[in-house]
């Protein structure tokens, strides 16, 4: 049941064509901040960015390791409470 659920809407949102189109767009608006922020800096060159690992920093070490500690326990939390019954 929950298939045919996910496979109707995965075709009234154009396919696997329109996922693609979605995911880029996505993608686009995430490095377009990107590229126009002052705190961060993509990593990737343009030419080889990627629309499924978008790669950045800050250019401060010491704030990277702070969003990444923030980053990795908000996962938890969100790991944890998919685990719930």
């Amino acid at each position: 049941y929950m298939l045919g659920l996910m496979l109707k809407w995965l075709n009234s949102q154009g396919g696997v064509e329109g996922m693609e189109k979605i995911k880029s767009k996505k993608a686009g608006i995430l490095y377009d901040v990107l590229d126009s922020s002052k705190l961060f800096i993509p990593v990737a060159d343009k030419a080889a960015r990627s629309e499924m690992n978008v790669t950045f920093r800050t250019g401060d070490e010491e704030l990277d390791a702070k969003f990444i500690k923030a980053a990795t326990e908000a996962l938890e939390v969100f790991q944890t409470r998919q685990a719930l019954p």
